[in-house]
């Protein structure tokens, strides 16, 4: 979990000299498309796709 805060700080970070470096929209490109690989990946485990509500 720490290390997860920790990333999100540097994220956030380099996200406006990258952005000068090569553009306010493909940054913005950039984060979508890792978050949706990201939630495809999560998706694809049967543990997680199996999860019920509790309630």
């Amino acid at each position: 979990m720490a290390g997860s805060l920790i990333m999100l700080s540097v994220g956030r970070g380099l996200t406006g000299p990258v952005a000068e470096r090569v553009g306010v929209r493909e940054v913005v490109f950039a984060g979508v498309v890792m978050k949706v690989l990201v939630c495809v990946a999560l998706l694809s485990v049967r543990a997680i796709r199996g999860l019920k509500r509790i309630g």
